[in-house]
């Protein structure tokens, strides 16, 4: 075999071989990526049982009717429901939010009624643990929101808990959207997104949850 063949084999093996471990360490970067979390802190659990926006209090049937007038007054809004209840409310009257966010579960009770309804969403089932963000839900929820176009619907299907989802959904969101949520026993919360509820809710939450330095430059600056 000729000389330069050996060489020219050699160097295409050479090749394969750092391909080869070069692919290990991108897989291994995604799933150590996908595997950052950031846990809820007793302290941030009280403080996130006040409203992080406006407190409509009554029964369903009012509080999405001044939801529907809120979004009314505003052209071409994009609307983000999180929480099984609120979104079930939201689509009987006749309002059909551009993400959802859900967990079959309504005050931790399974509760399918939303599942039939949101048949012609597109799906995109994630893993959150309860007192947690993962970088799955919260890379996944930011991919669906920086793509939406009015002509494509998207359900978030949770498998765990959806409630601390609210906080990236509003970070994420486009200005102007409606991120709306429901409080036990009283209402619903709605959220108008701008750049001072970002900045709020990014200092003031989501910062103040334990490991949140190590989620900081793992997730959010990817």
């Amino acid at each position: 075999m000729q000389p330069d063949l050996i060489l020219f084999q050699q160097d295409i093996l050479s090749l394969l071989l750092v391909l080869r471990l070069v692919g290990r360490v991108f897989i291994s970067s995604c799933v150590n990526i996908l595997a950052v979390a950031i846990y809820l802190t007793e302290e941030l659990r009280r403080k996130l049982k006040n409203p992080l926006g406006e407190l409509i209090e009554g029964p369903p049937a009012y509080t999405i009717s001044v939801l529907k007038r809120i979004i009314a007054s505003h052209d071409k809004t994009i609307l983000i429901t999180v929480g099984d209840f609120v979104t079930y409310n939201v689509f009987t009257n006749n309002i059909e939010p551009e993400v959802c966010v859900i967990d079959y579960k309504t005050l931790r009770q399974k509760d399918y009624r939303v599942k039939k309804i949101i048949e012609n969403y597109i799906k995109i089932s994630v893993k959150n643990p309860p007192g947690t963000i993962t970088s799955e839900a919260y890379l996944t929820l930011r991919r669906v929101l920086h793509a939406i176009n009015f002509e494509k619907k998207y359900a978030i299907l949770v498998e765990g808990e959806e409630d601390l989802l609210t906080l990236p959904a509003i970070v994420e969101a486009p200005l102007k959207s409606f991120v709306v949520y429901g409080q036990p026993h009283k209402g619903i919360v709605v959220v108008y997104v701008t750049e001072e509820k970002k900045k709020e809710i990014m200092e003031e939450y989501i910062s103040k949850f334990k490991g949140f330095e190590d989620f900081k430059s793992n997730v959010l600056s990817s």
